[in-house]
């Protein structure tokens, strides 16, 4: 095969390429842009709350939650969701949350210190249990009382 011929196909390889890390970065900020669009749906019902409104739709706050485990990745971000929503005091949303965190990431102590916050005054031994865990996982970080 001579140098000419070697040309195109290069150029054609160039092509696919490129035409492949298009098509990765446009799946991604698709991905992004569900992420942003579930945090800020579970951000109006976490204001909601805080202003004092009490009859959200439990079916609608836990589609949100299930639009935001599946659309976003960052684990640690469902744990503060988590926290944020039972420092509202939508504990069994915030509950159903955090356990969601330590299911997909068991590791993930922000998600046990999550689920520990929201299981305080409802379940203080399942509270124990899950801040034991996250001093388990970090315990410099994670100083028991």
């Amino acid at each position: 095969m001579s140098a000419h011929a070697l040309h195109p196909l290069i150029r054609g390889l160039f092509v696919v390429v490129a035409a492949v890390a298009i098509g990765f970065g446009i799946a991604g900020l698709r991905q992004t842009n569900r992420c942003d669009d579930a945090k800020q749906a579970i951000d109006v019902v976490i204001y909601q709350r805080s202003q004092g409104v009490r009859d959200q739709d439990p079916r609608e706050i836990a589609s949100t939650q299930r639009k935001l485990v599946a659309d976003c990745r960052d684990r640690t971000e469902l744990a503060r969701y988590a926290t944020l929503e039972g420092t509202v005091g939508l504990t069994a949303p915030a509950a159903s949350l955090a356990r969601t965190v330590t299911r997909l990431e068991p590791t993930n102590r922000f998600g046990w210190l999550a689920l520990a916050l929201v299981l305080n005054r409802v379940e203080p031994a399942a509270a124990d249990a899950a801040r034991r865990r996250a001093h388990a996982l970090d315990p410099r970080g994670v100083p028991l009382p």
